[in-house]
Order: structure tokens, then sequence, then C-alpha cells
């Protein structure tokens, strides 16, 4: 009998069990995917004739304040109040006099969440006036960057009346620009404006770092209705910073590296060995970009002055010769244009990695093979460190270039191991070709250029309001086009100016990539309505 029991006990807790699987244990109720709700407000939201120290806010539950640095006042309250979470409800404390006859509003941004699962309530803007009434005045707009056009998050938008220094002192208004460059500033008072933005590195609400970007406008907000929308603004950051040499190292057996903050113009090197030899009688000098080569070929002091010069920038520079900094090389290395496909209107260059003293002469052992046909050349000796190769190439035909070992002796007397470089030129079916017709409404100067999808610029055409073009022999891939409004017609995009309140050019890019494919015509019609 007891048996018995204990088995029918044991099937009725099974029955149980599987019930309580087909409907589920109970698990505290759905997850809360609601943000905190304001539920009362003290004074009330849009007050007028506020003179108090507090205010309080309460939600219908617990909160947390997120990154306070996020709250935004407008106009800027200094110093920042006090934001004081008790409970559910949110402490204003403010610390100082507020301006009369004002509205002042405080957008909270993202940063009021629950407690429990982090919703954030991201439209919390409370305002007050200090005065009979609120201004209901609204500004909005975007910030692009002004080379990209990519929107820039976290860009302080601020207006200034239009008798107060912009960038230069507090703003009467602002807002910050959200992950998608868009701002909106509400309860503005009804006068001019001017309107910039500021990447505030220093939160200062000042331009007043070398590093901080800015965006300017070239017309003042005057109000037509009670709203203005869809203000661009382009993000800039200005070329500030003085040239200078960054770093000069000095390497055995005689290689000195000279590093600068900016691209070097046309930069002239004067130097001071110690020796009573002429600057001729031992360096060897290349730039590119950012960096001087300097090579010595004869012994040099223990300390060696450097002087250079670029442009209207000068400086000396003295390093002491350090020579265990040695590079541990004895042989020559190369460089050269001739991987992958080749252009049969290229010429072949190629680079040593160091000076070389040869003779053309010595250097008709190197063989060149169309095919396994060798085929004559011309060597053309640029300078000390490049030679251009010119010979014949024909579509659809692989070349070998063969330098044998010891061909190239450098000032060092270091010579090169047997070198083969080999490389293609494709049929004329590889590549595409684009056919462009670009519309516009306006009579300025323009500048086209096409880029790769890494963004180098292969091709530049300028012109006025129209231009129809074909671009042959473009390799299969991504390009992208774009139109700079080439204002001072230097052929390239220039940047813009504070002090001159110049805006950098402006830039419209085709809205799509422009993909290119083998022996394949590519027409676009590009009508551009925008008048700027």
């Amino acid at each position: 009998m007891n048996k018995l029991v204990i088995h029918i006990n044991i099937i009725i807790i099974a029955i149980a069990l599987y019930g309580c699987a087909q409907m589920g244990y109970p698990t505290g109720g759905e997850k809360d995917t609601s943000p905190p709700v304001i539920i009362s407000e003290s004074p009330k939201n849009a007050s007028i004739n506020f003179n108090g120290q507090e205010i309080i806010i309460k939600f219908d539950e617990y909160i947390k304040l997120n990154n306070p640095q996020q709250i935004i006042t407008s106009p800027a309250i200094i110093p920042n109040p006090e934001y004081i979470i008790k409970g559910k409800s949110l402490h204003i404390l403010l610390k100082n006099n507020l301006i009369p006859n004002t509205t002042y509003s405080i957008n909270f941004g993202t940063s009021i969440s629950d407690i429990t699962e982090n919703n954030v309530n991201p439209n919390i803007i409370y305002a007050f006036s200090t005065g009979p009434e609120i201004d209901t005045l609204k500004i909005s707009g975007r910030i692009l960057n002004a080379y990209t056009l990519q929107p820039e998050k976290n860009v302080k938008v601020m207006l200034y009346p239009t008798d107060s220094a912009v960038l230069q002192t507090l703003p009467s208004f602002l807002a910050v620009t959200d992950n998608n460059g868009f701002f909106k500033i509400n309860y503005i008072k009804k006068q001019t404006y001017n309107i910039a933005g500021l990447k505030d590195n220093n939160a200062n609400y000042i331009y007043d770092l070398p590093n901080e970007e800015i965006a300017i406008y070239n017309r003042i907000i005057d109000w037509q209705n009670d709203s203005v929308y869809n203000i661009n603004l382009y993000l800039f950051k200005e070329d500030k910073e003085k040239q200078y040499l960054s770093k000069v190292t000095y390497y055995e057996p005689g290689k000195v590296f000279i590093k600068g903050n900016k691209n070097f113009y046309k930069p002239v090197v004067a130097l001071n060995s110690g020796l009573k030899s002429s600057a001729a009688d031992y360096e060897f000098f290349q730039y590119s970009n950012d960096t001087i080569l300097l090579w010595f070929n004869k012994q040099i002091a223990d300390t060696l002055q450097i002087i250079v010069k670029d442009s209207s920038f000068m400086e000396f520079k003295t390093i002491y010769i350090d020579r265990t900094n040695k590079l541990n090389r004895n042989k020559i290395s190369f460089i050269h244009n001739g991987s992958g496909n080749f252009r049969a209107e290229n010429s072949f260059i190629l680079q040593s990695d160091y000076p070389c003293i040869n003779k053309l002469d010595e250097l008709e052992k190197i063989k060149i093979y169309e095919d396994t046909i060798q085929v004559s050349y011309a060597i053309e000796n640029i300078n000390a460190l490049k030679w251009k190769f010119i010979f014949n190439k024909s579509e659809a035909k692989k070349y070998k270039i063969i330098i044998p070992a010891n061909t190239f002796t450098d000032i060092y007397g270091n010579t090169n191991d047997t070198t083969i470089i080999e490389f293609k030129v494709p049929d004329a079916e590889y590549y595409g070709l684009l056919n462009l017709s670009v519309n516009t409404q306006t009579e300025k100067p323009l500048l086209l250029e096409l880029l790769t999808s890494k963004g180098q610029v292969i091709k530049k055409i300028s012109f006025k309001k129209s231009l129809k073009t074909n671009i042959e022999k473009l390799e299969p891939g991504n390009y992208n086009l774009r139109i700079v409004i080439d204002t001072d017609k230097n052929n390239m995009w220039t940047n813009g100016n504070f002090d001159s309140k110049t805006l950098p050019e402006r830039i419209i890019y085709y809205n799509t990539p422009v993909n290119i494919r083998s022996n394949w015509d590519l027409d676009i019609i590009w009508n551009i309505t925008e008048s700027f």
C-alpha cells in the first residue's frame, strides 16, 4: 500500500513538472524597455519670471545620470549647475544669478536613464525664462566634414549676437551634434546671429587650440519666420601649426634622416660637418613629402650642424654622431613601378635605396625580355638613385628585367644581388572606359577629380559649368568622383581660414561608387542642380 502511494505521488509530481514546462516557470515578467518618464517639474517646464536657485524634475522610476558633461545649457550657465539624484528625482542647483529677461534651456542629451536596464530618455529639454515670456525660435542643421562630407558628432554649435566675437566669446545659445551630425537649438531670442561650430578639445567654448576643428558660416542668421532649418556647416582644421623639424637621425655608414612636421615645398639644406671640403664633395640630397634624406661619402666630424630652409621656414639642427647606430646593410636594394599590370605607354622606373656611382655604360649588362625574346632599351639617369628604362612594350605581353649581381655600386662600395623583375602589359580589353558628362548651374571654376577606392587622385580636369570627357584605360574596380569648387583656381582643394573668415572650398561627391569593368564603357550623366 505504501509503495503504491509513493508511485502515485511521483506520477502526480511528474505531471505537474510537465505542466510547468509547458507553461514556463515565472521569470519575473518581461524585460523593462521603457525609459524614465517625467511626472512633474518644479517649477513647471516653460515657466516664466524664474528667480529660483533649484529645479526639481520627478520621474516615474529610479534614475541615474550618465556622463553629465554632455548636458548642455543654452545660453551657457557659468559655472555649470550641480546635478543631484535623489531617488526618482533630479535636482538642478544653480550657483549664480541668471541674465534677466532671458530664456534658458537645459538639454540632457542621453544622460538620463533608469537604474535597472539603462533605458535612456533622449528627448528631455527643460526650459524657463527669467523674463515675462519664453522665446520660441528654433534652428537646426548638420555639421559635415569639409573634405569627406561625413557627419561629425560631438561638435558644439553656437549662436552669437552679431556684435560678439565668434568663437572668441561665450555663445548665447548652443547645442551639440549627435552621431549623425545633426543639431537643433530651441528657445532662441529673436535677433540676428552668427553661427559657428567647434570641436572643443579643452571644453572652454573658445577656439584657442591649434588642433581644434571649426565650422564657420558666411551669412547672418536673420529670422524670416519662427524657424531656420537644414543649415549645413563644414568642419575643418586650420593649418595653423608652424613648420619645424620633428626628427633628425644619423645612421652609419653616412645617412641622415630628416623628418618635418609638414610636407616640404622646395627645401635647401646647408651643412657644416667640420670638413674643409665643399658640400658637393660629400653629400647627396633627396626629399619627398615631409622627409629629407642626406648621404655622406666621406668621414664627418662627431658633431654635425644642419640648416634647413624652405620657403619662409628656416631651422638649425645640431646632431651628435652616434656611430653605433648602424643599418646592418651590405647590399643595394631596389624599388620599382613594374608590379602587376603595367601600362604600355609608361616608362619603367628603377630606384635604389642608396646613391650609386655607376656610369650608364656600366648598366648595359641588364637584360630585358619580352616573353622569351630579348629587347633593346635606352637608359636615362634621373639622379644617383633613379633610372628610367625606355623600350617598346606591346599589349598582352610579359616582360622580365634581369639585373645581374654587382651591376650597381653605391657610394659606400656595396653592390646588388641578382634581381629579377617581372610584369605584364594587359591587352586593351582588360581596361574600362568612363564616358562622363557633368552639368552644373554655376559659373565658378570647377575641378573634377577621379579617385581610387583608397582616395588616390588619378585624374584632374578643370572646367566651368559643364564638362564632357572620356577617361580611358581605367583598371577594373571601384572609383569615386568629386567636384571641388575651385574658387582660387589653384587646381586643388583649399582649406578654410578663421582670421579672414574664408570657408573651405566646397566639395561635391557623386552619390555612388563608379564601378569600372573590363572591356566595358560606362556612361555617367551627373546633373548638379545645387547653386553654390
